[in-house]
């Protein structure tokens, strides 16, 4: 029943589900413009346990005016009180008073009356409401307007809630093309008890929202049904293996064809929401490494849009700012999205009048590698606040901005970036720091979208992720033996790179082919992306070319298929040859084996292995391989590079040769090098050949790259030519490890870390220098390392050396390009650790795969770097306490001068960029001892225009409370720290102060100071503070004050009130201070003496006689000290002083001539308010307040002016 309705909580999250699978309405803001309503609605009061409550009333068109609803015409519709509209047949929906999230399910039944499945309605506001409660207004229709631009209005008129007296006022008006419009008309109607949106059948409904909260009043919402253009624009998943530049690399799933290109080092990663994502590496740089989506945002997305997507940042979102989103041409004209330092969200962008507006959230708490999904939108539409900015994180919308534009937005905005800037200057607000990260599943769409279909989005779809297929690679040797068989090779690559190195994981088949000879098999399977077969050509002419052919896969590429001679030299071709001679080299890793390929190995590292070169020839009779060679010969060799495909200046392979059997080294030899593609030169090399033809070596490379070698002899073998010849596949030689050295400031002052006490090396955040050189084992520079194809580069990892438990911090442009090589050496200068404390580096390949090779294993790490200190201080402020000493309940709102008031806030030790350096912490990386510190407070007033300056002079500060937090703990790198300080009087009264700001300038024993100035305290350049107050907390008013007691009169055998007032300088004169309902007066604070006629110390008691007898000061009605009636019949005066010091001791102007010089009855305890003393005594205000007491004192006669006596 309706009354126990609403103890009945359903917990439904927001936005359940996305039940849209269809949808025939979409929205968009529109224009508010309130449309009257003159027709009153009859309910029907039938079929309902509620009339004129959950009711219904049906409005007939007049003059032949249709409405067009989900493609059926109709003249009639039905209105439901709770909020909405229903077209055609009676489902008894208006009975459903609760609302929820749609679709909304059968109305209750009810005898004799229609209950089916929920259709045709339209829900301005579904909620609750009574129309037929006392006092509620009502609703009223009319039909307006000339065909073809007519329109039906239904209004709902300060409508109440159910049993409340809330009231509603909204519209619905449907316009005769078939769109419809709702209106809101009060704040009331904000949509957090209601749900919004259109249901045309369960399975076709438009949520706008569901008790979230997201209306205004004066806004309204335009329905229409989408004739395609709003639609999903694009869809990058990030699922790719490689970028290399290519356009349409990053491919747009929504089947628009709004493929991107990577800019710069963006990359792929494995580690991704769904399968893989796009990598963003840390740049603080104009140059941009991101994803150009060359969707235009002006023609591809529009004035309204949307783009969502996961965020998984490499650091704290408070660790410092971040462009996620950029379309950016002319920095006056911004569009993009922007993590701020604190870890707020910013979206800003401009209107085609150059009308700059922003929407920013509250600040996000969010630790690095943590995924968020972010989603923002805009919708511009022209009129008053009609355009809406909103962002949302993690489905639920934290900020939202409306404003007036032109409706439309400015040309000059370009294609959309991903994670990074896309021009070479920052907009205001926004930055050129790089989103570093990874971004993943990101959906863009030319409307905005609702709530439901972010939430849809979120939704993390598994599936399968393969490695893509970019292309084919077959494989041959130059040249071939017809006594072996060769072998053929085909790669299924993921990368563009040729030849590559990352097969694909398929596993289907391909066919080959052959001009000559036997291939076996014909048809090849795949193993994770790599076959092989052999050709053979036994009995074969000497000097014969045979060409391979592949096709027929069963997985096609994406590109064009390749033959990689040598497993080097790729070009675009279906086939290979290889040309087979009689009698030839190979190398082999077995006496008498097949043809093998050397392995990768390490630079200037003798293999560890004997290869075998052997030197062989067809058979005579039997066909098979016979020696070619015995004994010692002379063999010419040359290496060739391949990538890089220029050699460094030096020859730089050395041939170990040793005798077969004893393996007696037998001569050591450095070959020719060789360009790519040059004609080859060669060095003779003494071998000693077994009688199989085997003559072992080993080889050194004191450079990087991939390299082949070849081989040729000249002699007389009996048949064919006489030039012996051959060649080795193509092998890799990586780097030992890296140094990282001549560490230094960008003064050129060298890092001292290594020191037992480490003097300052740079501020967190700043930049330092140093070399990194790629290295053989020998610890000599490979020349080559950066020149290959595709230059690798160095991935700089940092490890923490000092303080021990503390935290690692980042280290940014830690990826040192390979084209900043040079003969093996880069020179890097923009290198910045952002913690405090030692740390040292270590040098990896970039990717961890050198050319397939794998990583460098040998690195060592650098000597220990630093110290690294803050940059500098920053303060948030906290809380004040006005007359810190008295606990006033309710607190004090200011401060007299001379009086304590403490300033709460937190002191964070931050590196460059504003992030915590959370290793300032404990005793030994922290150098402001918080307690010991002069914090160099000073304050500035404003109030009445005037500027008066508090310089360290007028202040004192009483204590400073506070410590950094230990090593390790969560909160280290941020002090709480209380200041408890108190302006001091000038000599004159001066004042009031309404507005002053007070700031600090702590500095550290490494001379570390505050990070940023916001307060000139006293007109001085360079000499400024940080404030720490804020606005929304308030200044501190300070008032220059006095206490005054004032003398009373008495009947003798009555109590005795003395008037005690707070008083205040305006700037001309005292009055009573009305912000002082705190100052406290107790007997203790009383002294008594000067005792006249009859009066003893006896009398001098305060009223009512009890512990703790004290007054409180109330600015808004007279406030006494109130002295007992005197004993005994006693009359006479007494003098009564205030000792407002520390001590019992008064110091009133009593003391003077005709005083008392001791009080006969002192105070026992002083009352600490001597910030109230005045001028009573002279001048200076130094006295106390005092007062004279009188009982029984002749009044004189009564004055009369005229008497009469009646007998």
């Amino acid at each position: 029943m309706h009354t126990a309705r609403c103890l009945l909580l359903i917990a439904l999250a927001l936005l359940c589900g996305f039940a849209q699978a269809a949808s025939s309405y979409t929205f968009r803001s529109d224009s508010y413009a309130w449309e009257t309503a003159a027709n009153t609605l009859a309910w029907d009061r039938s079929c309902t346990s509620y009339p004129g409550d959950d009711d219904k009333a049906t409005i007939t068109f007049t003059g032949g005016f249709k409405f067009t609803f989900a493609g059926t015409a109709y003249t009639a519709v039905r209105v439901l009180t709770n909020g909405g509209l229903q077209f055609g047949t009676d489902t008894g929906f208006f009975r459903t008073y609760t609302n929820t999230a749609l679709p909304a399910s059968t109305a209750d039944t009810q005898s004799g009356c229609a209950a089916a499945a929920t259709t045709n309605v339209i829900l301005a506001y579904w909620t609750d409401l009574d129309p037929s409660r006392a006092g509620s207004g009502g609703v009223t229709w009319e039909q307006k307007g000339t065909a073809p631009n007519r329109y039906v209005v239904v209004s709902w008129n300060g409508v109440y809630q159910y049993n409340t007296s809330t009231p509603y006022t909204f519209q619905i008006i449907l316009f005769e093309n078939g769109e419809f419009k709702y209106q809101y008309g009060n704040a009331n109607a904000s949509g957090s008890n209601a749900t919004i949106g259109v249901q045309v059948s369960s399975s076709d409904t438009t949520q706008y929202s569901y008790n979230s909260g997201y209306n205004a009043n004066g806004s309204a919402i335009r329905w229409f049904v989408p004739n395609g253009t709003p639609t999903r624009r694009a869809e990058y998943r990030f699922d790719e293996w490689n970028y290399s530049g290519r356009v349409g690399e990053v491919a747009d799933s929504s089947g628009n064809s709004n493929n991107g290109v990577r800019v710069g080092n963006a990359a792929t990663s494995a580690t991704a929401k769904v399968c893989r994502s796009l990598s963003i590496p840390t740049d603080t740089t104009s140059a941009s490494h991101a994803v150009d989506t060359l969707l235009d945002v002006n023609s591809g997305i529009g004035d309204k849009g949307a783009v969502t997507f996961w965020y998984d940042a490499s650091t704290a979102w408070n660790n410092s700012a971040a462009m996620l989103l950029d379309a950016t041409t002319s920095t006056s004209k911004p569009f993009f999205l922007v993590r701020q330092s604190d870890g707020s969200l910013r979206l800003t962008i401009t209107d085609s009048n150059g009308l700059v507006v922003s929407t920013a959230t509250p600040v996000q708490s969010v630790a690095a590698s943590t995924w968020k999904h972010i989603g923002v939108t805009w919708n511009l539409a022209a009129g008053t606040n009609q355009s809406t900015l909103r962002i949302y994180l993690n489905g639920v919308q934290i900020g939202a901005t409306t404003a007036t534009t032109s409706g439309s937005l400015d040309n000059s905005i370009g294609t959309l970036f991903v994670g990074d800037n896309r021009s070479s200057t920052a907009p205001t607000n926004g930055t050129l720091r790089s989103a570093n990260g990874l971004i993943d599943e990101m959906r863009v769409y030319n409307y905005e979208i609702s709530a439901l279909e972010l939430t849809a989005d979120m939704a993390a779809i598994s599936r399968v992720c393969l490695p893509p297929l970019d292309h084919y690679e077959l494989s041959l040797p130059k040249n071939s033996l017809t006594c072996l068989p060769t072998t053929v090779t085909v790669k299924a690559c993921s990368t563009n790179a040729s030849s590559c190195s990352v097969e694909t994981s398929i596993n289907g088949t391909a066919v080959l082919t052959t001009s000559a000879g036997t291939l076996s098999p014909g048809t090849v399977t795949f193993n994770n992306g790599l076959a092989t077969a052999t050709l053979s050509l036994a009995g074969g002419a000497d000097d014969t070319d045979v060409t391979v052919t592949l096709g027929s896969e069963s997985t096609t590429a994406s590109t064009l298929r390749r033959c990689c001679p040598d497993g080097v030299s790729c070009a675009a071709a279906n086939s290979c040859t290889t040309n087979f001679k009689r009698a030839g080299f190979i190398v082999s890793d077995a006496v008498s084996g097949a043809e093998k390929a050397l392995p990768a190995h390490t630079a200037g590292t003798q293999t560890g292995a004997f290869y075998y070169l052997r030197a062989v020839k067809s058979g005579t009779s039997t066909q098979a391989c016979e020696a070619a060679l015995t004994g010692s010969n002379n063999v010419n060799w040359a290496y060739q590079c391949s990538d890089p495909t220029t050699c460094s200046g030096s020859n730089l392979m050395t041939i170990a040769s040793f005798t077969p059997g004893t393996f007696a080294a037998k001569a050591s030899t450095v070959i020719q090098r060789n360009n790519n593609g040059a004609t080859l030169s060669y060095t003779p090399v003494a071998m000693a050949f077994d009688n199989n033809g085997n003559a072992p070596f080993k080889l050194t490379f004191a450079d990087v790259g991939k390299t082949l070698l070849h081989f040729n002899f000249t002699a007389s073998v009996g048949s064919g030519s006489d030039l012996i010849n051959g060649s080795s596949q193509a092998f890799v030689t990586k780097p030992a490890g890296f140094s990282v050295t001549q560490i230094t400031t960008p003064a050129g002052v060298a890092n001292n870390g290594s020191a037992a006490s480490p003097g300052i090396f740079v501020r967190a955040g700043t930049p330092f220098s140093a070399r990194i050189t790629a290295l053989t084992s020998n610890l000599v520079a490979t020349p080559n390392f950066g020149k290959e194809a595709v230059p690798a580069g160095v991935l700089l990892t940092p490890t923490l050396v000092a303080p021990a438990g503390g935290f690692l911090g980042t280290l940014d442009n830690n990826t040192v390009a390979g084209t900043s090589f040079t003969n093996g050496v880069a020179n890097v200068t923009n290198l910045d650790y952002r913690e405090v404390g030692l740390m040292s580096l270590k040098g990896t390949v970039a990717g961890g795969d050198y050319l397939g090779a794998g990583d460098a294993t040998a690195s060592a790490a650098s000597e220990t770097i630093g110290r690294f200190i803050p940059a500098g201080f920053t303060v948030t402020p906290g809380v004040i306490t006005h007359r810190a000493t008295l606990a006033c309940a309710p607190a004090s709102a200011f401060t007299y001068l001379n009086e304590n008031f403490s300033l709460g806030f937190t002191l964070s030790a931050v590196n460059a960029q504003g992030g915590l350096t959370r290793n300032y912490a404990g005793n030994i990386y922290s150098k402001l001892d918080i307690a010991a510190t002069n914090f160099n407070l000073a304050g500035v007033d404003t109030t009445g225009g005037v500027t008066t300056r508090f310089p360290a002079g007028r202040l004192t500060v009483a204590a400073v409370a506070g410590a950094w937090p230990a090593v390790g703990d969560p909160a280290a790198g941020a002090a709480v720290v209380t200041l408890t300080a108190a302006a001091l009087r000038s000599a004159a009264p001066d004042g009031p102060f309404d507005n002053t700001k007070f700031g600090i300038a702590p500095t550290d024993l490494d001379g570390v100071g505050m990070a940023a100035f916001d307060l000139d305290t006293d007109a001085v350049a360079g000499n400024d503070r940080a404030s720490v107050l804020l606005p929304v907390v308030g200044q501190i008013p300070l008032r220059y004050g006095r206490l005054r007691l004032q003398n009373a009169l008495s009947a003798a055998n009555r109590t005795l009130k003395l008037p005690l007032t707070a008083q205040s300088w305006n700037g001309t004169a005292f009055v009573t201070n009305a912000l002082d309902s705190c100052t406290r007066i107790t007997a203790a604070n009383l002294s008594f003496g000067n005792f006249r006629k009859t009066l003893t110390a006896q009398d001098a008691v305060m009223y009512p006689n009890v512990p703790n007898t004290a007054v409180v000061v109330n600015p808004l009605q007279p406030t006494y000290i109130t002295l007992a009636a005197p004993g005994g019949g006693r009359l006479g005066s007494m003098d009564v002083a205030v000792a407002l010091g520390s001590t019992p001791t008064d110091a009133s102007c009593l003391k003077t001539g005709g005083g008392w010089v001791a009080a006969a009855v002192p105070a026992t305890t002083g009352a600490n308010l001597a910030s109230l003393r005045g001028a009573w005594c002279g001048a200076a205000a130094t006295s106390d307040p005092s007062a004279r007491a009188t009982w029984g004192l002749y009044r004189g006669s009564d004055g009369v002016v005229y008497q009469r006596e009646n007998y």
